[in-house]
């Protein structure tokens, strides 16, 4: 009796051990992720730069980024760290930010970390923040959506364009024709909806339908004619068979 007891209890603690692992895997942070073992230095470039790098230097896996940057004259903030090797995600992120104080980041996928003003989070001013009724795509490309989203939300093009729905000049204009995505969802956010495409793009990478892509969102504190208010880019390209910037 005490034998078949204890065999049970290894049992039990195998299955558990078993269950925390699969589960582990499944909810695994990407902040949790290594860096080579090779230092990176940055010495005043760019953030939306900074990162990127830093997205193509794990050991293992791969990191995008959804990044709200506000401009100074069309110019991003500088940074300057020093990264130790086989730091992780989460230590090298911080250690960039820590010379731009008032960012903060946030994983919100496997794969997928948002970076942003503190600040903006609670701005109802933010474009990132403006309620939208819901979001359709079918067979777009999510480079299309990242670097050109007023195209596709009606709200957002009305809120650039102070309460008309006409024409949208943002973005590249570019059309990529690579494999399209397909998301319907209900009221949400910009944010969100970026936040979506993204991690779509993910998992459609994954299954070696095209490439995923992070985003980026650019937009200057006092805007004037001669440098544009708002700006959205694809920042990040990862395939299954390559990691690139």
């Amino acid at each position: 009796m005490q034998r078949t007891s204890g065999y049970l209890a290894v049992v039990a603690t195998s299955c558990l051990l078993m269950s925390f692992c699969v589960f582990g895997q499944v909810n695994s942070s990407p902040l949790d992720l290594r860096l080579t073992g090779v230092p990176i230095d940055f010495n005043g470039i760019p953030i939306s730069q900074a990162l990127g790098r830093i997205g193509v230097a794990t050991e293992t896996g791969f990191v995008l980024f959804g990044i709200e940057v506000p401009l100074e004259k069309g110019q991003e903030p500088l940074v300057s760290a020093h990264i130790e090797g086989g730091a992780t995600v989460r230590y090298a992120l911080n250690q960039i930010l820590a010379s731009v104080p008032g960012f903060g980041f946030e994983a919100v996928g496997s794969n997928l970390v948002d970076v942003f003003p503190q600040y903006a989070l609670n701005d109802p001013d933010d474009l990132l923040n403006l309620q939208i009724s819901g979001l359709q795509l079918v067979n777009v490309p999510p480079s299309n959506f990242l670097s050109n989203p007023a195209r596709f939300i009606p709200e957002l093009e009305v809120a650039l364009n102070h309460g008309y729905q006409k024409g949208c000049t943002i973005g590249s204009g570019l059309s990529d024709k690579a494999p399209g995505i397909t998301i319907h969802m209900g009221p949400t956010t910009v944010r969100n909806a970026l936040n979506a495409v993204s991690e779509t793009s993910i998992q459609s990478a994954r299954d070696q339908r095209g490439s995923a892509f992070g985003w980026l969102y650019l937009h200057e504190r006092f805007p004037s004619e001669k440098a544009p208010a708002d700006i959205w880019r694809v920042h990040g390209v990862w395939t299954v068979s390559k990691t690139s910037n």
